[in-house]
């Protein structure tokens, strides 16, 4: 599926982001993956899965910020 797709289904909108929503988004992500490794060292691994998920999904949500594009929910 690709943009276009996405934006045709109602699943992804454009959106008027700013720099300090993008930082807000990256910060998150920072933390949950900060998050991710300290759950690894106690060797729960199934927290650290889930922060660094959220990591990543946090990411996603920041790139997609940073094109003018926000997931509608």
């Amino acid at each position: 599926m690709n943009l276009s797709d996405l934006l045709s289904k109602g699943l992804v909108e454009k959106f008027q982001s700013d720099q300090v929503q993008i930082k807000n988004e990256m910060d998150i992500s920072k933390n949950d993956l900060t998050s991710a490794k300290k759950m690894l060292t106690i060797q729960e691994w199934g927290w650290a899965h889930n922060a660094a998920y959220n990591a990543m999904l946090q990411a996603g949500r920041a790139l997609m910020f940073s094109k003018g594009y926000r997931p509608k929910s």
